[in-house]
This record gives structure tokens, C-alpha cells and sequence, in this order.
């Protein structure tokens, strides 16, 4: 156990070793839900942190369910409690579930966490399975879970016999090979993350 342990905090430490400056001192058992939140909110939440001392689990809440960010309400929505204070309003929240594509599948299916966790194997070989599977189920690779079911059932659709169909998600897969090669350029933690694995960039 304290091997798993061991190699999931060195994971944690080069995901956190990707955030912003100031969120570097992030405690690791916040990492996983802060590498989950949207480029606006991590912004947010860095340029808030070097304001004054955050309560991250409150900043993960208001972030995640403001449909606006401000940061003066972030700041004021993520202050520590203290004696005697009173607890401030929850933020609004938006509850139109189509805003978010990645909500309707609250339980997904067990071939998908099957090729999920295959894949997280394959990128990090050290990855203990029980780590992999873990990861896999976690909420911050919900979105990567959600791609991995949307292009299998693209891909199984009766609807990808048709040529349009399948050149449409050909060229969307080389489009995103683009941007997500272009992040990782960016990022020196992604790119030794990268050198580490096992994925060839030739496949």
C-alpha cells in the first residue's frame, strides 16, 4: 500500500508541478481536482491564491458551480472560516444540466473505465492497475472518460458506414492531436511526462 501510495504522490507532485507559480503549494490531496478544473477556473483560483490564504475546498465549489467566475467573489466565496462568522451564501448555481455534456452519464460503462485505465497503463508503465483503475474512476479524468465513450460509440454508430462520418472524425482526431501536442509544448512537466511514457508520437 505504501508503494501505491508512493507512486501516486510522485504522479500528483509532476501534475502539480504543471499549475500556475503560485498554486504550486496546492496540498496533494487537492491536486487531482484542481488539475480538473477548466482553464478559466485554474487562472482564477492562481490569481486568487497569491491574493490572500484560499480554503480550496470551497474554491473548488464555487468554481465548479458558477456559471460566471468573478474573482472578488471567488476570494470572498473561499476565505477561511473563522469564530463566529457567519457562513457565507452558496453560489448560484447553473442548473441547466445541457450546459454540461459530460453530466448525463452518471454511471459509466465498465468497457470504458476498461480502456481508460489500459490507456493510463500504457502512458505511465510504472502505474501500479489498481492505481490505473482508480485514476481511471476519478473526477478529474471525467472529460477523458466522456471522450472515450463518445468515440466509441461514434465509432460502433451504424452511422459511421457513411465516408462523411468517419472523415469528419478523422479529421477531428488529427485537429485534436494538434492542440494537445501544442499544450504539452507548453508545459515542461507534460513534456517529461511525455519522454517518461510510452507513447510515440509516430503511431
Amino acid at each position: 500500500m505504501a508503494e501505491l501510495w508512493e507512486a501516486r504522490r510522485k504522479r500528483l507532485e509532476l501534475v502539480r508541478e504543471g499549475f500556475p507559480e503560485s498554486l504550486h503549494g496546492v496540498p496533494i490531496r487537492y491536486v487531482e481536482d484542481v488539475a480538473g478544473l477548466s482553464e478559466t477556473g485554474l487562472k482564477a483560483l492562481a490569481q486568487a491564491y497569491k491574493k490572500e490564504p484560499i480554503h480550496i475546498p470551497k474554491a473548488l465549489d464555487y468554481l465548479r458551480n458558477s456559471l460566471f467566475i468573478s474573482l472578488e467573489e471567488l476570494i470572498e466565496n473561499s476565505r477561511p472560516s473563522k469564530p463566529g462568522r457567519k457562513p457565507l451564501e452558496r453560489p448560484k448555481t447553473f442548473s441547466n444540466s445541457s450546459a454540461n455534456p459530460f453530466s448525463s452519464k452518471a454511471n459509466p460503462s465498465k468497457q470504458d473505465l476498461e480502456k481508460l485505465t489500459e490507456l493510463l497503463i500504457a502512458c505511465y508503465p510504472s502505474m501500479p492497475p489498481v492505481s490505473a483503475e482508480s485514476m481511471a474512476g476519478s473526477e478529474v479524468m471525467k472529460e477523458a472518460l466522456a471522450v472515450v465513450t463518445a468515440t466509441r460509440e461514434a465509432i460502433e454508430s451504424g452511422h459511421a458506414q457513411a465516408d462523411f462520418v468517419i472523415l469528419s472524425l478523422l479529421r477531428l482526431f488529427m485537429e485534436s492531436k494538434k492542440q494537445v501536442l501544442e499544450i504539452i509544448r507548453n508545459n515542461p512537466a507534460f513534456q517529461k511526462a511525455l519522454e517518461q511514457s510510452r507513447i510515440s508520437l509516430d503511431e
